[in-house]
């Protein structure tokens, strides 16, 4: 298992990447559930650097049942080209995925 990088390839749309997100298990990313439909992704302006690697700024919400509003569920960077992807934990670490 586990989360496997993309091949290498030109750089990745906002589309794309959300899309790459939905082909994921839950689990690769550190979330909950069976299937990525549970949750919607959001690319978001602006690209945050990351070791000298520009990344695209990902998040990931739920749905509160109760009150039917989004819940974040997890903050992420991936890389233009989508061989990096970071995870960045509720004190604003960043954490790589891939590692």
């Amino acid at each position: 298992g586990g989360i496997v990088p993309p091949p290498k390839r030109e750089p990745l749309t906002l589309s794309g990447a959300v899309d790459y997100f939905y082909k994921q298990k839950p689990a690769d990313l550190g979330l909950s559930g069976a299937s990525m439909r549970d949750y919607q992704v959001f690319a978001l302006d602006g690209a945050v650097m990351v070791d000298g690697i520009p990344c695209l700024r990902m998040n990931v919400y739920s749905k509160d049942p109760d009150t039917n509003t989004n819940v974040i569920a997890g903050q992420y960077l991936m890389s233009g080209d989508g061989v990096q992807l970071y995870f960045i934990d509720g004190d604003g670490v960043v954490h790589d995925l891939r590692d």
